[in-house]
């Protein structure tokens, strides 16, 4: 009989123990879940009380959406508007004006110091910014990366050949070397149409990319319709061969997947549409750029 008592004790204590060890396991995986899944921050607030929005983009001269003004110096790792030119800036400038936020212009740039389409989404995936906007295309790979906003331009994939060049039509570059940047929506392009990196000579900017071509270091060059029509006017060594049948891109601004920075974004750019004030942007830094034929 004293061993049954004794017994039942020992159970008692030994499910008591049991029972503590269970609940302290769930409590640290409890807290274990809540560290690893916070709560999701709104990034709006977040701009609102930084006091700035943060655009990440690739200033290149050549452009007219995203370049450094060079009469107040070189590149700036972290500039103002009046540091950088464009579409892209006055458009990012008003959207901040429109947060009551000042607007941060950041160059996102490569191990090699150089800025690059790649570190764009990095640097946006890690929170070193809070918008891309430079000239981006709307693709269906990086839709998998971020939440692209509603599309404010459109231009055309051009080739871009020599003058005396035998590339006239898109089966005429199944054996074509091509130049082109890394991670832009042109190296996209030339990856469905079958170009291995054997194919492709990597520039770190447009204007090399024409260099290639006009050195025979490369057959052609894919660049959107604003630069290509924009560059022809200044250069009779090279040529438009043809657009890619049936294409056009989209531009428009990337934002972390799920930002509530997307909603007032794309109100400020039906608004801005709506008022004719996009198009009068666009007129005065794109100028009169002649659209390629249908």
């Amino acid at each position: 009989m004293r061993f049954n008592v004794f017994s039942s004790s020992m159970l008692k204590a030994a499910f008591s123990a049991t029972l503590l060890r269970a609940l302290l396991i769930v409590s640290l995986a409890a807290g274990s879940l809540l560290l690893s899944s916070p709560a999701t921050a709104s990034d709006l607030a977040a701009v609102r009380e930084r006091g700035k929005l943060i655009m990440l983009s690739v200033p290149h001269q050549e452009s007219a959406f995203v370049r450094t003004n060079i009469e107040r110096g070189p590149m700036k790792r972290q500039g103002t508007a009046e540091d950088f030119h464009g579409v892209d800036v006055e458009i990012m400038k008003r959207f901040a004006d429109s947060l009551g936020v000042e607007l941060e212009v950041r160059p996102a740039v490569a191990a090699n110091g150089i800025p690059a389409y790649p570190e764009l989404f990095e640097w946006l995936g890690r929170g070193d910014g809070d918008i891309i906007a430079s000239s981006l295309t709307i693709t269906e790979q990086r839709k998998q990366r971020v939440d692209f906003s509603r599309p404010y331009h459109a231009v055309y994939p051009i080739v871009i050949v020599r003058t005396d060049s035998f590339i006239e039509a898109p089966e005429d570059l199944d054996q074509a070397i091509a130049a082109n940047l890394p991670g832009s929506s042109q190296e996209e392009h030339l990856r469905r149409l079958g170009f291995t990196d054997e194919r492709i000579h990597f520039k770190e900017f447009t204007l090399e990319a024409y260099d290639a071509v006009l050195e025979g270091t490369a057959d052609f060059t894919l660049v959107d319709s604003d630069s290509a029509y924009s560059f022809m006017s200044e250069n009779r060594n090279l040529k438009i061969a043809f657009r890619l049948p049936g294409v056009e891109d989209p531009y428009g601004y990337a934002v972390p997947k799920n930002s509530d920075l997307l909603p007032p974004l794309n109100t400020f750019l039906e608004e801005l549409e709506e008022s004719g004030e996009l198009s009068r942007i666009k007129s005065r830094f794109l100028g009169e750029t002649l659209q390629p034929e249908s």
